[in-house]
């Protein structure tokens, strides 16, 4: 009983309290604007609490009538430009969105559900004061909970109130004197946009707007926003409207209101119906109908900036119009339209819809990518517009020249360009490009982009000629380490002196062959090269020309020395000479000529001596001989000095042959020869058809005939001691006995 006695008493105090705040609050003709958050449930049981209890309490206020409650949607738009998070908003989180909103008081709080019983924490924050102004913890039965809720809202109100009847000398930190100035307003289809200016934004929350229907009036506030535009969505149905604005300083303080400016609302024709704005390059193309309810004679086109503060006539046509293009805009800026209708008089009726267009903004998104050999790859973002036409490439050299035209791509999703247009080696190039529409109006410029090219290609290192090569020099370096495209092959340079002139021997396709044999045509013996070698990449570019590198042919081998050929040999001569020293000596050649042919013939190649015996000769002859040697290379080192040898004669044919009788026997005599080797003589005889035949051979020089009959023909030859058979001497002819 005392417990009910209890909440009565409280309940009547409270009531009676607001009676006396409220009046307080209606002598000021304002109310407390408040906003109810989500309740942040504890548990995942309160889920379903954390809509229920705001809307409790939402209802509850509404039937009090002594708040101004702002629509949850609203603050939760706020709360999410700010970037917060509702489930873990802070006091000075509060504070900022009740400041740019024009808030008073903020309700909030979190929920927990337990078995059978509900704990909600509630808490009322003073936005002016930045401090709190209620705060109680309810646990109560799930079913007691609206009533419980309900019972609360009066001591909520009650103590609200009395910190809103108070709040004005709270936390006076600053004096800011500046008011809002060039408050502008416009009708525009039965709604009322305002703008106005403000210098020091930094310190501001944001804006109150104010509105009356006569100027000295009591203004009600309708409104708050962070940014310095407000459309009154629904003006009161009179002639003429006054609105204010008031700053709302960081502090939560608000400042005085603005001078009031009136707005006439407009009478007459109705305006046409704004169908659409479609953005351009450096242009906005309009289109509207006629209200069916007008009878205009023309329309008036009006335009606002966003940095301006009031709309502007900038066209005026007849009545049967019905588009306009705004030509010589900004790149990208937004751009407030509104059309109004004319009458036969000339008079101008009220503000069509106002509708926005942002023009064309220059490609962004531009990148240059270098690093390549005399190209550089171009990419961009493209522009979302039917009226882009394609786009135009520019190129610098540098910073102070101009731009140039290099390329215009006619494709109106192209986004990537590759510049290979007389490009150099390690430059720098910066681009810039633009979009144009189909009447080839086009952007401004992009942004910079810039990029460097490949320099030359690197020089091969490591050249190395080997030396002591047979008429060749071998030649081997170190493959130049590049990108694929860096190097596509080498030119080999040959000069026959060190600071010569080095003239181009042969060019390497293949960058993966790091040798090569200079031998076509073969090198001269004995005699120093010298070489240098570039690479050259996929654009022909040469790299510098290496370090020099020397080789030395082989020499050839040694002309044999003591060359000597034996005479008065047997149907043979004997050759000998001294043995090269040289270690690589795989033989020697040897040559043979005669008296009455000068001419020498290869007759031997002779391995592993220094000898040689040639037979098979002819008698008597004289012989010619020369010598070469040869490596292992088949380098021969040139034909020696000449020698001669002579074969051994055959003896001379027998003279003075004759015939004498001894003793009635017949004997034939000759002379003897004057060879001191004879060892003997043969006796032959003629026989029929010239053959001869052999009838003695004796030591001495006579022979003794036996008896024949009829006729002899005979002739002698002379033998020598190794069997060389001289000449037949002259045939003689004996008479034989009949």
């Amino acid at each position: 009983m005392i417990f009910v006695f209890s909440q009565v008493h409280n309940f009547l105090t409270s009531q009676l309290l607001i009676f006396f705040l409220v009046s307080a609050v209606y002598a000021s003709d304002t109310k407390p604007r408040v906003a109810i958050l989500l309740f942040v449930p504890q548990n995942i049981e309160a889920t379903s609490l954390m809509e229920t209890i705001p809307t409790v309490l939402t209802s509850a206020f509404n039937r009090m009538n002594y708040f101004e409650i702002v629509e949850r949607r609203t603050v939760d738009k706020e709360i999410l430009l700010k970037g917060y998070q509702i489930s873990s908003l802070k006091k000075e989180e509060m504070a900022k969105i009740g400041g740019a909103l024009g808030l008073d008081f903020i309700i909030y709080g979190d929920v927990k559900k337990g078995t059978g019983t509900i704990t909600a924490s509630v808490n009322v924050l003073d936005i002016k004061a930045q401090t709190p102004c209620f705060q109680n913890t309810l646990t109560v039965s799930e079913g007691m909970l609206n009533d419980k809720l309900s019972g609360m809202c009066a001591v909520i109100s009650a103590r609200t109130l009395e910190c809103f009847n108070r709040a004005a000398p709270v936390k006076k930190e600053k004096e800011y004197a500046e008011l809002p100035y060039d408050l502008y307003a416009v009708e525009a289809d039965k709604k009322i946009n305002l703008s106005w200016k403000y210098n020091n934004a930094q310190d501001i929350n944001g804006y109150k707007i104010y509105r009356a229907t006569e100027r000295n009036e009591v203004y009600l506030m309708i409104g708050a926003v962070s940014e310095l535009v407000f459309t009154d969505q629904n003006p009161p149905a009179v002639r003429s409207v006054f609105y204010k604005v008031a700053a709302v300083y960081i502090n939560g303080l608000e400042g005085k209101p603005s001078v009031p400016v009136e707005v006439r609302l407009a009478g007459g024709q109705m305006p046409p119906i704004f169908l659409n704005i479609v953005p351009d390059v450096k242009a906005a193309h309009l289109k509207w109908r006629p209200h069916p309810k007008s009878d205009a004679s023309g329309f008036k086109v009006y335009r606002k900036a966003a940095a301006e503060y009031e709309f502007k006539e900038i066209a005026s046509m007849s009545g049967d119009v019905s588009t306009y293009t705004d030509k010589g805009l900004n790149d990208n800026t937004l751009y407030n339209y509104a059309l109004a209708s004319v009458d036969p008089t000339g008079t101008a009726g009220g503000l069509s819809a106002i509708l926005k267009a942002v023009t064309l903004k220059a490609p962004d998104g531009l990148k240059a990518e270098g690093g390549k050999i005399r190209r550089i790859s171009l990419g961009w973002n493209t522009l979302a517009s039917d009226n882009v036409k394609g786009y135009r490439i520019y190129r610098s050299f540098d910073r102070e020249s101009g731009y140039n035209r290099i390329a215009e791509l006619d494709e109106e999703k192209a986004n990537s360009y590759l510049d290979k247009k007389d490009l150099g080696d390690q430059t720098v190039y910066r681009y810039r490009i633009t979009a144009y529409n189909g009447e080839g109006m086009e952007t401004d410029m992009s942004e910079a982009a810039s990029a460097v090219t490949r320099g030359k290609p690197p020089v091969p290192q490591g050249l190395f000629a080997k030396d002591r090569e047979p008429r060749k020099a071998a030649l081997k370096w170190d493959a130049v380490k590049s990108p694929d495209d860096e190097v596509r092959g080498y030119i080999i340079f040959r000069a026959t002196e060190e600071n010569g002139e080095y003239k181009k021997l042969s060019e390497i396709e293949n960058p993966d062959n790091v040798s090569f044999d200079d031998k076509e045509p073969p090198l001269h013996d004995n005699t120093t090269y010298y070489y240098k070698i570039i690479s050259y990449n996929s654009a022909g570019v040469n790299s510098e020309m290496s370090l020099p590198a020397s080789s030395t042919t082989k020499a050839l081998p040694g002309v044999p020395a003591g060359l000597y050929a034996k005479s008065g040999e047997v149907k043979q001569v004997t050759l000998a000479w001294e043995p090269d020293q040289e270690k690589d000596i795989k033989g020697y050649t040897l040559y043979r000529g005669t008296s009455d042919n000068k001419l020498l013939e290869k007759i031997a190649f002779v391995k592993g001596e220094a000898a040689y015996t040639d037979g098979g000769l002819k008698d008597g002859t004289e012989y010619t001989y020369s010598a070469e040697a040869v490596d292992e290379d088949n380098l021969s080192s040139g034909l020696s000095s000449p020698v001669s040898a002579m074969t051994k004669p055959l003896p001379m044919k027998p003279l003075g042959l004759r015939t004498t009788d001894d003793n009635g026997r017949k004997a034939l005599h000759w002379d003897a020869n004057p060879e001191k080797d004879i060892k003997q003589y043969n006796v032959y005889k003629k026989g029929f058809l010239g053959i001869s035949v052999k009838l003695a051979e004796v030591q001495n020089n006579s022979w003794i005939i036996d008896e024949f009959k009829g006729k002899l023909e005979l002739f002698v030859t002379a033998v020598d001691e190794t069997g060389l058979e001289s000449e037949g001497s002259d045939a003689i002819v004996i008479e034989g006995r009949n």
